[in-house]
């Protein structure tokens, strides 16, 4: 079992296009969930198949360097 906080915790910082320049990503990959906080504050979590194929290339490149 699992929480939001760990899963940040465990998560990899990365580039998200589209997100503002202020807010901390991270992707989780056990979960495939890109979290994304602004000022300390977790403001959206996305399911990286959601979304284009382009940015899931883009993220899962970062995380395998």
């Amino acid at each position: 079992m699992g929480g939001i906080r760990r899963y940040w915790r465990e998560a990899i910082p990365v580039v998200f296009p589209a997100v503002d320049s202020k807010a901390d990503v991270r992707y989780h990959q056990e979960t495939g969930t890109v979290l994304i906080a602004k000022f300390g504050f977790l403001r959206a979590a996305y399911q990286l198949e959601w979304c284009e194929e382009s940015v899931r290339n883009q993220v899962q490149n970062q995380v395998e360097e």
